[in-house]
């Protein structure tokens, strides 16, 4: 049922609306390749980000099973700054990340089961240096390099998105 109404919305134009995937820009055929790499599983959210002085919204694709959190950004070729890719975890866990095979630069953004930010790293495209947690996660929000310090991100903002 979700598969059909993307690619319908795709059809009609309103794929920008509802993009799903870190992208400089959204098309029918990017949705419809985002779709059949992961078509049971896709779930698009907004995550709000409060850093006490300002609110902001991401479009984001949440990896929710293992093998969406396995590939994650692996292969993209690009990300728009105004999307995001978000890991919850079903128990908060100590976490660490890698870019082998990520081309776009990132921010990682460990998650509290509070929902507060513990550490931002960053993540260096095609590398397999970790980027650690520097406590357990209960998620984790990749952004577009750069973003956490152009909003003034820290450790303790508060970070949420509708099944938080």
């Amino acid at each position: 049922m979700q598969l059909r109404l993307l690619r319908r919305l795709a059809r009609l134009g309103l794929a920008a609306l509802f993009a799903i995937a870190p992208l400089a820009a959204c098309s029918d055929s990017f949705v419809d390749e985002a779709v059949a790499a992961t078509p049971a599983q896709l779930d698009v959210v907004t995550v709000r980000i409060d850093t006490g002085k300002k609110v902001h919204s991401y479009r984001t694709e949440v990896a929710r099973t293992p093998e969406q959190q396995g590939r994650g950004m692996m292969y993209r070729k690009a990300m728009a700054r105004d999307t995001a890719m978000l890991f919850p975890f079903p128990e908060p866990r100590m976490a660490s990340f890698w870019m082998a095979n990520t081309y776009v630069p990132l921010d990682i953004i460990f998650i509290s089961s509070e929902g507060r930010v513990i550490n931002v790293g960053e993540g260096v495209p095609l590398s397999t240096a970790t980027v650690e947690s520097t406590g357990p996660a209960a998620a984790v929000l990749e952004l577009y390099r750069g973003e956490a310090a152009r909003i003034g991100l820290e450790p303790g903002d508060r970070i949420s998105w509708p099944t938080r």
